[in-house]
């Protein structure tokens, strides 16, 4: 299973974000909430999406018995440099850090 956590921030706090396994979405996950979802095992590629942005793939090793928890960043209100990426749809708007 991998569980993707999102932070509660006020960039794209009104909206849902897709998030994509092999390419195949599995579900959306809105600020400050999480989204768990079953996968078979093994190498993994996991992206987010919200209209024509869409993150860099990030791999994970999924395990039976264990739940991978991935958290998913959202750049700060203030930094500008983010928030253009993302209004040019660059992968660099989103951020991946495996916690477990």
């Amino acid at each position: 299973m991998i569980e993707i956590r999102r932070g509660n921030h006020l960039t794209g706090s009104a909206r849902n974000v897709a998030i994509l396994v092999d390419g195949d979405k599995v579900g959306e996950v809105g600020n400050g909430k999480s989204l768990v979802f079953r996968v078979a095992p093994g190498q993994r590629v996991i992206a987010a999406r919200f209209d024509y942005t869409k993150s860099a793939p990030f791999a994970v090793d999924a395990q039976p018995g264990r739940v991978r928890v991935v958290e998913l960043g959202l750049p700060n209100i203030a930094d500008a440099g983010a928030q253009l990426s993302g209004l040019l749809g660059q992968s660099k708007y989103f951020r991946w850090n495996l916690l477990d």
